[in-house]
């Protein structure tokens, strides 16, 4: 009664694991909740504590499988990741394979990894200083732009005519 995790596909930055937990386990948790829910659950036609376990199982097995089977398969990624000293770069995507009833739970995890990225000795690199050069022609061209884009207008009298070079409205 043992989860059962294999290594399906083992690259740098990405593994893949496959996780098989039977059903047998799943079935303990199911009754273990049914026996929590039972004190405290009414429905009609039974009193309050007094609901038998198979109506119960009949009316919640599928949702509390699902919860339970979701809290297995997080600890066993947990333990994954712990036992490997795995970085994950981002969550582990999750693709469940058999999910029934009496079948036991196969999913299919993926990984993906930080990269490793070794120590650099800092006394061994070069670093290349750039240097730009600015001339007074460079500043005097930036400065007519600006001026360009910054002008504001004045108002000419109704009575002047527009020549070349002026700015009509």
């Amino acid at each position: 009664m043992e989860i059962s995790i294999k290594n399906v596909a083992d690259q740098k930055l990405k593994k893949d694991y496959q996780i098989t937990v039977p059903y047998k386990l799943i079935e303990d948790k199911i009754n273990q909740n049914v026996v929590k829910i039972k004190a405290n659950l009414t429905l009609d036609g039974f009193r309050k504590g007094q609901v038998p376990d198979d109506v119960i199982k009949q009316k919640y097995s599928q949702s509390i499988m699902a919860d339970e089977s979701d809290k297995i398969i997080s600890d066993t990624l947990k333990k994954i990741v712990a036992d490997n000293k795995f970085k994950p770069a981002l969550p582990p995507k999750i693709d469940v394979k058999i999910f029934e009833e009496g079948k036991d739970l196969e999913v299919t995890a993926t990984i993906e990894l930080y990269p490793e990225i070794p120590e650099i000795e800092l006394k061994k690199a070069k670093v290349v200083k750039r240097t730009a050069e600015v001339t007074q022609a460079d500043i005097d061209d930036a400065l007519n732009k600006l001026l360009q884009h910054y002008r504001t207008w004045d108002k000419a009298d109704d009575a002047k005519k527009a020549k070349k070079g002026d700015s009509v409205n």
